[in-house]
């Protein structure tokens, strides 16, 4: 029921957004009185660690066009994607959401499975170069490792890699369990 009183111009100019994203993070982990290991508060702060606002508007724009599912509009959240990418290629964040629009692709996109494979694990694998704590992009590269490599230990790795750093991410869970599926053990956990 608060609100943020920060300040929102510095000196006449709008304060950086990422700035007051953070804050406004820690104020409600703050109210929450969450108890997390310091490496669990600074993931939850670092927001979606690019800090140039072109590439974020980018990215965001790009989150929502993958999800109408229309071949259109997943090719343009891909073009999206790159275009944040080329601004900042260090944003972890748009390299592992590259990667989940490939799985739309995949589907019903117009690549050769191969081509799709190649653009899919770039992604996923450079989400993973960058953010080592990223349980989706885990989840993404052992799915093309299950669906196109058919290399089930990698695969089995990266699964459990991916639910033991976002074991509340429904993301995670809807890979892991298509994964289960695709092998057969509907049941494991």
């Amino acid at each position: 029921s608060e609100q943020f009183n920060g300040e929102l111009l510095v000196n006449g100019q709008l304060q950086d957004v990422f700035t007051i994203q953070d804050e406004i993070t820690g104020k409600i982990v703050d109210a929450l009185h969450v108890r997390l290991a310091s490496a669990g508060r600074a993931a939850l702060v670092r927001g979606v660690r690019t800090r140039d606002a072109v590439a974020y508007d980018l990215y965001l724009r790009a989150r929502r066009a993958t999800y109408e599912l229309t071949l259109a509009d997943v090719q343009r959240a891909i073009t999206l994607f790159e275009q944040a990418l080329a601004r900042d290629s260090t944003f972890a964040e748009a390299w592992v959401a590259l990667a989940d629009a490939y799985t739309f692709l995949a589907q019903f996109g117009n690549l050769t499975p191969a081509e799709v494979a190649i653009r899919w694990r770039r992604a996923a694998e450079r989400g993973i170069e960058l953010d080592s704590s990223n349980g989706y992009a885990y989840a993404l590269r052992g799915s093309v490792r299950s669906v196109y490599d058919w290399d089930w230990d990698g695969a089995w790795r990266d699964m459990r890699r991916a639910v033991a750093l976002s074991p509340a991410s429904a993301d995670v869970a809807l890979n892991y369990a298509q994964f289960l599926n695709l092998v057969n053990e509907p049941e494991s956990s």
